[in-house]
């Protein structure tokens, strides 16, 4: 279980940064998607690390 909140972890502070530099960029859109995934995949992980 260790592992998978470790890979949500890194998924989720991938997909904000990925959308912070999206969203700085031109397309906006796709960043606010990305930061949303990001912070959705965020809440999973604390929802997962609560119920240890």
């Amino acid at each position: 279980m260790a592992t998978f909140r470790l890979i949500l972890a890194l998924a989720s502070l991938i997909c904000i940064a990925w959308g912070i530099a999206v969203l700085l960029a031109i397309a906006q859109p796709v960043g606010w998607v990305l930061i949303a995934i990001g912070l959705i995949t965020g809440a999973i992980n604390v929802a997962c690390k609560g119920r240890d």
